[in-house]
């Protein structure tokens, strides 16, 4: 469901900071780097996010559970 959560990014972070979104923890330096500003820093954290397959997998499977609830099935 989109925008049923949102996150903000307060400051551009640095090497080996972590972030934790459901079950997927994404280090700064590894899977993301620190962009010249907090929306730079935003944005590679969301392109790692959409590159996690992971990621990818839990928000299918949340949203056929959903899908599936609101039809009855």
């Amino acid at each position: 469901i989109a925008g049923s959560n949102t996150y903000t990014v307060t400051n551009m972070g640095s090497n080996a900071d972590t972030v934790t979104i459901g079950d997927v923890k994404l280090t700064c330096g590894t899977e993301y780097a620190v962009g010249s500003d907090t929306s730079a820093t935003a944005t590679n954290i969301s392109n790692a996010l959409n590159a996690n397959k992971n990621f990818l997998r839990n928000i299918f499977s949340i949203f056929g559970i959903l899908q599936n609830t609101q039809t009855g099935i």
